[in-house]
């Protein structure tokens, strides 16, 4: 059962990257949202498809574009 969750979080995420690298004026939140869309995904169960290398990106992003309501320590 874990191998099936490692690799439904590693196809998942490879698809990010892949429309992320394709349109790359596309945000993560758009390509995950795309890849929902394509494989049947709900939202709710995002969070356990995306590596750890997405998320962090993620959350940059939308730290960049002022959509957390907390601050994230950065060192730059």
């Amino acid at each position: 059962m874990t191998n099936e969750l490692d690799k439904a979080q590693q196809d998942f995420s490879k698809r990010v990257e892949q429309l992320k690298s394709k349109y790359g004026e596309m945000t993560y939140l758009e390509c995950i949202v795309e890849v929902c869309e394509e494989k049947g995904v709900e939202f709710d169960q995002v969070k356990g498809l995306l590596s750890k290398s997405i998320k962090d990106k993620l959350q940059a992003e939308a730290h960049s574009l002022n959509l957390l309501n907390f601050k994230v320590n950065t060192l730059i």
